[in-house]
């Protein structure tokens, strides 16, 4: 390879030394000679380019590549602002930034480059850069290796879960956490300074500490008592360990921290927890015990439990607490009492009954906190043998009450006494559960007792097969009847030991028996007779006195036959006197509705009188003007025209006025649905205006919306212009200085309510109550039935509600619908 002797002087005398042809031969440092062309055309490479690039020298200079072609796009700029040659300029040296070139494989590679320019000054495209330049990817890469681990490990550090400082040989504070901050409430960086000049108020023990673990022994402690730099104590956790550097000599130490004040405290707390709840179960009146849901070990037993089994703490519950097993009890519901978090899934409530004891037990499991902190099982049982033969009881009583109920519809329903008792005595057996059941009756001509009606149990056992009936006519029953006429209730077995009752009662293989009493007034007529031949029963007072309702509504049943055909003679002529009242009350009604009519229209014709007075009173005007327009000769054609159109106009407005009355007036025969504003008070209020500024009352309707509801829009008009009119004559009646009327239209619970109020001082309260009363009133030439007719429109006509009463400066009404 030729090289211009003229420019590498200094180069081609290197060249010659074989040493240096074999470093850069077999050298890690690449050689090259490049044109100061645009495309820095390569001159020279070193042998050992196919080495460091991967291309060779024959393909580099056959091909005239340009170190340009091998730079990296984004690097080139930045090296040819490096290598900027002006004309005024000398060569010089160069040592470059790190710049990305091209390798076989179309990988890059960082080098690093040394230049120096042989600069041309009668051509400067003829000047040549010498450089070498070496790989340096490896050093680039491990470098942002050691800056990203540096910026990672602080990250790590400042963001640690953890109170963590790092100190150096001298105890200084390297860097610590944003937990080691929170923990000893500080906001001033502590960084730099001795552990020792932050804690001032820590005893030597820490200083010995420190100088333990820089001689390589870590040093812990589980709980102990700190005081930080605010001189306030705290309980922490604490490991301080030493830290290496890259001699593997100690650097320092690293101090863990976790702040377990609120741990500490908790556990004190549950201490006290668990001493409370342990005597709490100590007193309980059940059987409670605490065990391991792993091992089925006996933790705690109550004084209830004691007194049973002893002292068995310590032993497996299920060889304890259950006899003749093998392994824990098929019932067990332990794995029910974790969630899927290990968190206690709440009370488990659930009964057993005790086949040993025969007894019934109400039992709550759950899983609680320990004193170590464990979850563990806690079961209290109480015994409810008791309540659950009350629940019996209370189910035979309920099932002897639906029967009851039953019967009595029957009876009541039913036209036939005999068969509906028939079926009253099997609904009463098959409820109480009974052999037998009979209807006794006392006739007061022979004075003997006889069976009026009878039922037994189909499936009859052996003894009620084989007995006979009671002849209750014996001498040996005469205390018991005696009894049963005075309405006492007999209750017996033969386990009460009354030998000839006891001796009869065998003959006839019966156990038990309840008679209850059956009176028709103050009649003693018989009595319900319960037998049972196949076991012992003992009634409950509940279920006597559930009988004896029964043996009451067959006696009214009874009753009902004896005086049946008195009572259809009674409703006969009842009928009759009803139809007759129903005629004279529809007369009454004709009656009031007709006075109600003409009361309406005196009271429409004093308002279309309120309602003439301006428009006669403008008409009087018009015709004066017109007659002294005439006398004094001034009457024109353009003023009688203008007077006639004026007259006209009132004269239509006055007639309109008589239609709206009439209309207003006039009553609907079906219910239609009507606005409440629009359709009626609006039109009220217009028929009243004149009425009121004659008397100067002021008057307000208040509404949220107009609510449309379904009924009679003149009749439901005709009410409240009636109590408005009410209004008005007690102003003027009571000369009221400021009279003022208050309506307020609102819906609440889907319905309308319209309030009237006025402040004429209110009703009398001893007569509030019959101001709806018909022909009452306390006006001197009033009718009465105003208000009356007013309710029944709303109430029976409308099906709402018409009510009055007194506020704090008159009265008000409402009407609801």
């Amino acid at each position: 390879m030729e090289i211009p002797e003229h420019k590498y002087k200094a180069f081609q005398r290197l060249l010659k030394k074989s040493s240096f042809l074999s470093l850069v031969a077999n050298g890690p440092v690449l050689f090259l000679i490049w044109k100061y062309d645009t495309n820095w055309t390569i001159d020279f490479i070193s042998p050992n380019s196919d080495k460091i690039l991967g291309y060779s020298v024959e393909l580099i200079l056959a091909n005239k590549i340009g170190v340009a072609d091998l730079i990296h796009p984004d690097d080139i700029e930045m090296l040819r602002r490096e290598i900027n040659v002006q004309p005024d300029k000398t060569g010089g040296y160069t040592h470059h930034i790190p710049f990305r070139m091209k390798v076989a494989g179309n990988n890059w590679s960082w080098m690093q480059c040394h230049s120096t320019l042989e600069y041309d000054k009668q051509n400067i495209e003829n000047s040549s850069i010498l450089a070498y330049m070496h790989d340096v990817t490896l050093e680039k890469v491990v470098s942002k290796v050691l800056r990203e681990n540096e910026e990672k490990f602080k990250l790590i550090i400042n963001h640690s879960p953890i109170a963590l400082g790092v100190f150096d040989t001298e105890n200084r504070l390297v860097i610590a956490s944003k937990k080691w901050y929170s923990i000893f409430s500080s906001d001033t960086n502590m960084i730099g300074y001795s552990f020792f000049s932050i804690f001032t108020e820590l005893n030597q023990s820490w200083q010995n500490i420190f100088a333990e673990v820089l001689l390589g022994k870590p040093q812990k402690n589980d709980e102990s008592l700190f005081v930080d730099n605010q001189k306030k104590e705290l309980w922490i956790k604490w490991e301080l360990q030493p830290w290496y550097n890259a001699k593997d000599e100690i650097g320092g130490s690293i101090l863990f921290v976790e702040d377990i004040s609120l741990s500490k405290k908790a556990k004190e707390d549950l201490v006290i927890s668990h001493n409370t709840l342990t005597k709490i179960l100590d007193s309980l009146n059940a059987a409670v015990y605490v065990s391991d849901m792993q091992t089925y070990e006996v933790l705690f037993v109550n004084q209830f439990l004691r007194k049973r089994y002893g002292d068995v703490e310590g032993l497996i519950c299920w060889q304890v607490f259950q006899k003749h097993q093998n392994g824990p009890c098929t019932y067990c519901n332990n794995q029910k009492l974790i969630n899927f978090k290990g968190e206690s899934a709440g009370v488990i409530n659930w009964e057993i009954f005790n086949q040993y004891e025969q007894s019934w037990y109400a039992i709550s499991d759950c899983a609680i906190q320990w004193i170590d902190e464990r979850l563990v099982r806690l079961e209290i049982a109480f015994d409810i043998s008791e309540q659950k033969k009350i629940e019996q009881d209370l189910a035979l009583r309920d099932q002897i009450l639906r029967a009851v109920s039953k019967a009595a519809h029957i009876l009541l329903e039913s036209q036939n006494t005999h068969d509906a008792v028939d079926q009253t005595l099997k609904i009463l057996g098959e409820a109480t559960n009974v052999g037998r059941v009979y209807l006794f009756k006392k006739d007061y001509t022979t004075l003997e007792i006889g069976i009026r009606s009878f039922w037994s149990i189909k499936e009859n056992s052996k003894n009620d097969e084989n007995s006979s009936d009671i002849d209750f006519n014996n001498p040996i029953f005469e205390d018991w009847l005696e009894s049963l006429e005075k309405d006492q209730i007999i209750s017996f077995t033969i386990s009460d030991h009354i030998p000839l009752l006891d001796e009869y009662m065998k003959k006839l293989s019966i156990k038990s028996i309840l008679l209850v009493p059956i009176h028709l007034r103050n009649e003693w007529w018989g009595f319900i007779g319960f037998i049972e031949c196949r076991h012992f029963r003992l009634w409950q007072e509940t279920e006597k006195e559930i009988l004896r309702s029964a043996a009451g509504i067959i006696g009214s049943a009874i009753y009902r036959k004896r005086y049946e055909d008195e009572i259809r003679e009674l409703n006969v002529n009842l009928g009759a006197r009803v139809r007759q009242e129903l005629m004279q009350n529809r007369e009454k009604d004709h009656l009031l509705m007709a006075q109600s009519r003409l009361a309406g229209l005196g009271e429409m014709i004093g308002n279309i009188a309120h309602q003439w007075r301006q428009p006669l009173t403008v008409l009087g005007l018009i015709v004066q003007n017109l007659k002294d327009d005439f006398d004094f000769k001034e009457l024109t054609a353009e003023k009688m025209e203008k007077a006639e159109k004026e007259v006209m106009d009132i004269v239509k407005h006055m007639s309109r006025t008589i239609d709206d009355f009439r209309d207003f007036f006039k009553p609907n025969k079906e219910k239609i649905p009507f606005f409440i504003y629009k359709d009626s008070l609006s039109k009220v209020m217009g028929f009243v205006e004149a009425r009121l500024k004659s008397h100067s009352v002021h008057a307000e309707v208040l509404f949220e919306e107009d609510i449309r509801i379904n009924g009679y829009p003149n009749e439901y008009s005709q009410v409240f212009l009636n109590i408005i009119n009410n209004s008005v004559d007690a102003f003027i009646e009571r000369n009221i200085i400021e009279p003022k009327l208050s309506i307020f239209l609102k819906k609440r619970n889907n319905r309308s309510m319209l309030i009237i109020r006025d402040n004429a001082g209110g009703i009398k309260e001893d007569i509030i109550e019959k101001i709806f009363d018909p022909y009452f009133t306390t006006k001197e030439k009033g009718t009465g039935i105003g208000l009356y007719m007013s309710k029944m429109i709303i109430e029976e006509h409308m099906g709402g509600t018409l009510t009055a009463g007194n506020f704090e400066f008159g009265v008000e009404f409402r009407i609801e619908i």
